[in-house]
């Protein structure tokens, strides 16, 4: 089966197609032949080796990617070969090492939910990395009818879904964004348009509109510390990455959390996105040999916004 791995840190270029034998499946796990696999922004960094202090256990040749969809060869326990799944890698707790970024994968059971036919493969690979942190993320705020929340990364993907969970719970959403995404966030649930900026010129905005603060911030596309000047006193604030994340201030509760794996709400998921209640959003699709150039577009921020994903 062809499969991109890399051999050494760098850039794009380092990433390569080679051949290799298809995995064999153990008792509990599931053989896939994977149909789409979006490529995150986590992806370049353990490309450049900004991560390998984290998993000391992974060895070269390194294999990308932790989102799929595609298709179950055997059947294997709740799943029937022929049957459509979604699921999601723990790239940086598996000790097997095993990355999306093949055309054949062997994944544990409850990694998997089963995908609706009606769901195209590529938009349902934004939804496990994705959609699983927006809406672990906006759980963690407690959000009730009526709380004002304020989105970051409103129009990219994490964000996007963010805006969604929180606009579910009944709260109103603010979201940061660019005008040309005003439409985009309002379908969403957005309530109003933070203009995108400085954490300092983001606060500023927040506090015209909102000038106690609003209840609560997720920082979905993490501006820093400085955005905690956005949160009123006593609100809440989560960041979906820990370094990111400011001291706790003014009575403020700051959470960082990792995203968890959660085949039930994956499957929710994923059968809201076929029946069209939940948004997702691909950038741009490529085949899986050309992973490098999907990369190179990554990097250069020229794929527009949404996922990039491999095919």
């Amino acid at each position: 089966m062809k499969i991109i791995e890399f051999d050494q840190f760098g850039g794009p270029d380092v990433l390569h197609v080679v051949d290799r034998p298809e995995p064999v499946a153990r008792d509990g796990q599931v053989l896939v032949r994977v149909e789409a696999r979006s490529v995150n922004a986590p992806d370049a960094g353990i490309r450049e080796g900004l991560f390998a202090d984290w998993t000391p256990q992974r060895t070269f040749p390194i294999v990308l990617g932790a989102d799929f969809a595609g298709t179950v060869l055997r059947d294997s326990g709740a799943f029937t070969a022929g049957g459509r799944v979604l699921g999601i890698l723990p790239w940086f707790a598996d000790q097997d090492g095993r990355g999306s970024y093949a055309e054949i994968l062997a994944a544990e059971s409850d990694w998997l939910a089963p995908l609706p036919e009606r769901l195209d493969a590529a938009a349902a690979t934004t939804i496990p990395l994705n959609g699983l942190t927006a809406f672990q993320a906006a759980d963690l705020l407690h959000l009730t009818p009526g709380d004002t929340v304020l989105v970051t990364g409103a129009s990219g993907t994490v964000g996007g879904f963010a805006v969604q969970a929180a606009a579910a719970t009944g709260a109103t959403v603010y979201a940061v964004a660019s005008d040309d995404d005003e439409e985009y966030v309002s379908a969403l649930g957005a309530h109003g348009l933070v203009r995108r900026g400085t954490p300092e010129e983001i606060v500023a905005s927040t506090r015209e509109l909102l000038p106690a603060g609003a209840d609560a911030v997720l920082d979905a596309a993490p501006a820093g510390p400085g955005i905690i000047g956005a949160v009123r006193d006593g609100g809440r604030l989560v960041t979906v990455l820990a370094p990111l994340a400011p001291e706790p201030e003014r009575g403020i509760t700051v959470d960082t959390f990792s995203v968890a794996l959660d085949p039930k709400r994956l499957a929710e998921l994923a059968a809201q996105a076929a029946d069209g209640a939940l948004t997702t959003r691909v950038a741009a699709t490529l085949p899986l040999r050309e992973a490098a150039d999907a990369h190179r577009l990554l990097a250069d921020h020229t794929a527009g916004r949404g996922r990039i994903v491999l095919l």
